[in-house]
C-alpha cells in the first residue's frame, strides 16, 4: 500500500496512522512512532513492533518468531516532509 502521509509537510505520521486504521490493518512494524501516530493506532487495537532497516524477509521472519519489540512509548515527532 502506498503511504498517503509520505510527502505530508506536517502531519504525515497522523496521515499515515489514519489510513492504516482505515485499510483494518492490525499489525504494523516501522522504526518509531510519534506520539499523536501511537495514539491514534493505540486506540484502534493495531500493534506496533519496531524494526531496525534489515530485509522484509527477516522482519517477517523474526515477527513469526515473536522477536520484535513491541512499541509502547513514542519515538521522537518529526516535522516536515523529509527527514
Amino acid at each position: 500500500m502506498e503511504n498517503e502521509g509520505l510527502n505530508s509537510s506536517a502531519g504525515a505520521g497522523i496521515a499515515a496512522s489514519n489510513q492504516l486504521v482505515d485499510e483494518k490493518v492490525d499489525v504494523i512494524v516501522t522504526g518509531s512512532l510519534g506520539p499523536n501516530a501511537i495514539e491514534i493506532i493505540e486506540k484502534a487495537g493495531v500493534k506496533a513492533y519496531k524494526c531496525g532497516n534489515i530485509a522484509i524477509s527477516s522482519v517477517l521472519e523474526k515477527y513469526n518468531k515473536g522477536e520484535l519489540e513491541e512499541i509502547k512509548m513514542p519515538g521522537p515527532a518529526h516535522h516536515g516532509g523529509s527527514h
